[in-house]
């Protein structure tokens, strides 16, 4: 059974709708945008319906809206479509306009184009379904979606909003004395030596210095960094002792408590965060704003 939704706008002076006659104004824009929208938040919430969207025919501002809509809302499963035809049957000035080939059986149309006079027909043409990939934006904001507010434009802002503090450093405050790690206030416990390391990168972050280029000399330099920093720990921490017993520190052991901290991150839902928080390929260090330590 055929589900057929027309685009309604309100009248504000009677508060009845009538169907939208055309875009042609920034509040018919936005109309269309706010019901492209809610359509497809209403077939994306049910996991049984897998979504096939078409960018094909319509204004020019529904296949963009559309496509905008998708990137905010479609799933991995779901598709977002164009047909494309053959020349010159995609000529606009074709006479008369072409709008699908010729049925089995049926007779033929055949169509002029004005600017050479040739004649084509219509059991000529050739159409493909090509696939528009897109990305899914929602697949960042699984937990945040249902909050996000159901206008289109208040839903970008939204996402915008959301965007921008994933592209943002976080702020860490380091506990010496309870070896925490608060990332934006949420504290991630640390054993003595995972938060050695994260002292030690912290440190270099803040004095604005290079990320190594290398693990071997990260260790190395962290080597010699780290018996000064326990003898500034002593009156600090109850972890004095077991710190001042790591000797002989290998790049392994290093990348071990890194792989340590990040199962920690994950687990206090902030993986998102990673890139700032932890040393990505080919580098050795953080990009993160530290607070005066405690």
């Amino acid at each position: 059974m055929e589900d057929i939704r027309v685009i309604a706008n309100c009248d504000p002076k009677t508060g009845r709708s009538y169907p939208l006659p055309d875009i042609r104004t920034p509040a018919d824009n936005e109309t269309a945008a706010d019901f492209i929208l809610e359509e497809l938040r209403r077939l994306t919430e049910n996991p049984d319906i897998r979504v096939v969207a078409s960018l094909a025919g319509g204004r020019k501002t529904m296949s963009a809206l559309l496509y905008a809509a998708m990137s905010l809302l479609g799933r991995a499963n779901d598709r977002l479509t164009h047909v494309l035809v053959s020349e010159p049957f995609d000529n606009p000035s074709l006479t008369p306009k072409f709008y699908f080939p010729t049925p089995d059986g049926a007779l033929e149309t055949l169509h002029q184009l004005p600017s050479t006079g040739a004649t084509y027909s219509s059991s000529d043409a050739q159409l493909w379904l090509a696939d528009v990939p897109y990305v899914h934006l929602r697949d960042l904001f699984p937990k945040h979606l249902g909050r996000y507010p159901g206008k289109f434009y208040n839903l970008i802002r939204a996402y915008s909003r959301r965007i921008q503090e994933i592209m943002t450093p976080p702020t860490i405050t380091l506990d010496h004395q309870h070896f925490i790690l608060k990332v934006n206030n949420t504290p991630i416990p640390l054993n003595a030596r995972e938060f050695a390391i994260y002292q030690f990168l912290a440190d270099r972050c803040r004095s604005g210095q290079a990320p190594f280029c290398k693990y071997s000399v990260g260790t190395t330099e962290f080597s010699n960094w780290l018996p000064n920093w326990i003898t500034q720990l002593e009156k600090l921490s109850r972890h004095y002792e077991s710190l001042s017993k790591w000797k002989d520190i290998t790049e392994e052991e290093i990348r071990k408590h890194l792989s340590g901290i990040r199962k920690k991150l994950i687990k206090a839902g902030l993986s998102h965060l990673e890139s700032f928080l932890l040393p990505q390929r080919g580098n050795f260090g953080i990009n993160v704003r530290v607070k005066n330590p405690q």
